[in-house]
């Protein structure tokens, strides 16, 4: 059980914030940690330093519980719900959205990548909708872009 696995446990604190801790998500390498921060918006953390790496710009985050998630081919992507109505995609290495995805009419609180189809995600919102969020592929008379389109 649980408390055999978790009984001679070590703990750390690897983190402290002087506002209160919405969310959070770790990337697979188990090497950052996403903090949604109470109306402070997205932070992404070192975990082995607990060193502050970079604040996401452009999501609107002030009363509700928002999540963010890594996600996309070697998780080089970051999605977040907004309170804005919208899906903020952004790189891991950029402090600004590549993406803002207009679709909910309301606080859209929920995202999550799918774990097969990488490109793929899900948002969930106030509105009572979830939306499947995929690549548009080009028509055949349309050229294709050098950039990937969600």
């Amino acid at each position: 059980g649980i408390n055999a696995e978790y009984g001679d446990h070590s703990e750390q604190t690897i983190f402290e914030s002087e506002q209160q801790i919405i969310s959070m998500s770790m990337s697979s390498d188990e090497k950052y940690c996403l903090l949604t921060l109470e109306k402070q918006g997205l932070l992404m953390i070192d975990i082995a330093t607990g060193a502050y790496v970079r604040k996401f710009y452009g999501l609107v985050q002030k009363d509700y519980h928002l999540n963010a998630f890594f996600g996309g081919a070697n998780e080089e992507f970051i999605v977040s719900g907004s309170e804005d109505h919208r899906v903020y995609v952004y790189r891991r290495n950029c402090s600004t959205p590549i993406l803002r995805l207009d679709g909910h009419t309301s606080v859209v609180n929920c995202v999550c990548w799918n774990p097969v189809y990488t490109d793929c995600f899900v948002s969930g919102s106030d509105d009572a909708n979830v939306r499947l969020w995929a690549p548009r592929l080009p028509s055949d008379d349309s050229e294709c872009s050098s950039g990937t389109q969600v």
